[in-house]
């Protein structure tokens, strides 16, 4: 079947079907990577009073989750890896 794709059309297919890889490491990293926002070194820096937990990503924050509390998403995450 791929092998009559034409050229340009086979990436499209191939960048369209690793994009639910991508998120699922991207939502799977943010239950991993998580630490509670109490031990995080802000150094002066204030997050949303909403944020349960925080991920350091290059210097800056990143939303965190927790895996007891969102379990459907991390069922997502499970889902898009497989």
């Amino acid at each position: 079947m791929l092998k009559q794709l034409k050229f340009p059309l086979i990436y499209i297919v191939e960048f369209l079907l690793w994009l639910p890889l991508l998120a699922g490491f991207a939502i799977t990293t943010s239950f991993l990577a998580a630490k509670p926002i109490a031990t995080l070194d802000l150094q002066g820096k204030s997050l949303p009073a909403s944020w349960e937990a925080a991920v350091l990503n290059h210097g800056r924050f990143l939303e965190g989750l927790y895996l007891r509390t969102r379990m459907s998403r991390a069922g997502t995450a499970g889902a898009a890896w497989v």
